[in-house]
């Protein structure tokens, strides 16, 4: 029960959209909604200036300690169950999959686009779409459980990179909850897990890297986890039929205080880029200590191996929400939407939408607008899962 789009797909809309039980990949080349001069975006993959200290030829290896995860060091065996250092939850003594409900999603759809390219703006801003989305609302038949997931790529082999993690954690989590494993360990593990297959494929990991957001629907429990900067909101009717918005955790950046403190111990620093004059460029950045790269503006991630040496972590942030009949929409997005829309004006602009492809659209349409508006542009990847409690 679910839809796959490629890079063949083609739809009479700016963007490829796949509604019902769905699961989309990465589109190279959508239709084109815009025109005019687009400026390079400040953000991770952006054309920014380069900080003015003079680079190497050829960056340090990265040190040869354990990656971190932020809290503990990953054990040597990836298929090994969590150990006692804080993976394994309490959870894992109650968790009873036999009495799980089916999961309330009653549609969904997911859409990727590119966001600018040489066809938009004549000027090739744009030149690949690393957004990676996929949305599934039951496992083989297994209604109990739906899933939805944002890979944001950045880096040279971005794209690669977040098509890797995509079908390497859907793996992962099918072995860990068919073995009867509670979602949050399951989770915790198979990013864990991930971010070692990644390090040890032939993928171009080391400064390339994607976000990750896992929205899991276990029966009428949603578990939403992630590292990175791509977002989960769950939309809900409200006071006077008014959209009622939750945050699913927050974005992970390096000058975020726990985060910085961690990055530091491991031996990185975080600033942001200076011109010839000494003026600051973008937002903070992960650094060696001496040299001026990698330049991640992620704090939490998969891949980026040179990062995690000096700490940025691959361990998820997990918010556990109990649904509620009042709970309509689960929206996750790629920072092609946050960065320039607010979680209240997607809540507000989706709440009421008769089918989740409408929403995903709408999602888009004006994300690809604001971008327009401020002469700049992203990648934009939007999943949506439509909820039906009974009151």
């Amino acid at each position: 029960r679910r839809h796959s789009l490629t890079s063949t797909d083609s739809r009479d809309i700016p963007g490829n959209i796949g509604s019902g039980k769905s699961k989309a990949a990465a589109v190279k080349q959508p239709e084109p909604v815009a025109t005019g001069a687009v400026a390079a975006s400040a953000r991770k993959d952006s054309l920014e200036p380069q900080p003015t200290i003079p680079a190497p030829k050829t960056p340090p290896a990265a040190k040869s300690k354990p990656l971190s995860n932020g809290d503990f060091s990953l054990s040597p065996d990836p298929t090994a169950p969590p150990d006692s250092s804080g993976v394994q939850s309490r959870e894992a003594e109650l968790w009873d999959p036999s009495t799980l409900c089916k999961a309330p999603v009653v549609d969904c759809s997911s859409v990727t686009h590119i966001g600018a390219n040489s066809a938009m703006t004549g000027n090739p801003l744009k030149s690949e779409n690393q957004d990676v989305v996929s949305a599934i609302i039951s496992w083989d038949g297994e209604e109990h459980y739906g899933m939805f997931t944002v890979f944001d790529g950045h880096g040279q082999d971005g794209l690669g990179c977040a098509q890797f993690c995509e079908q390497a954690m859907e793996r992962r989590l099918k072995l860990s909850l068919g073995s009867s494993t509670p979602p949050q360990d399951a989770l915790k593990s198979a990013f864990i897990a991930v971010q070692r297959e990644l390090a040890a494929s032939e993928r171009e990991s080391k400064f390339s890297g994607a976000t990750a957001s896992v929205a899991l629907v276990a029966g009428n429990v949603l578990y939403f986890a992630h590292a990175g900067d791509s977002r989960g909101i769950l939309v809900s009717t409200g006071t006077h039929n008014l959209a009622t918005v939750e945050n699913l955790g927050k974005d992970h950046r390096p000058d975020d205080a726990k985060e910085k403190g961690r990055i530091e111990m491991q031996g990185g620093r975080v600033v942001c880029k200076m011109d010839a004059a000494g003026n600051t460029i973008g937002p903070p950045r992960v650094y060696h200590a001496v040299d001026p790269f990698p330049g991640l503006m992620l704090s939490r991630s998969l891949g980026d191996t040179y990062a995690h040496s000096l700490g940025v972590s691959a361990l998820p942030e997990i918010t556990t929400v109990a649904l509620q009949p009042t709970h309509k929409l689960l929206v996750v997005g790629s920072d092609g939407v946050w960065d320039v829309m607010s979680s209240q004006e997607v809540g507000d602009l989706v709440l009421g939408c008769g089918t989740a492809a409408e929403a995903c659209d709408l999602i888009l349409q004006e994300s690809l607008r604001r971008w327009q508006a401020k002469g700049s542009a992203d990648n934009v990847g939007v999943v949506v899962a439509q909820l039906d409690l009974p009151i």
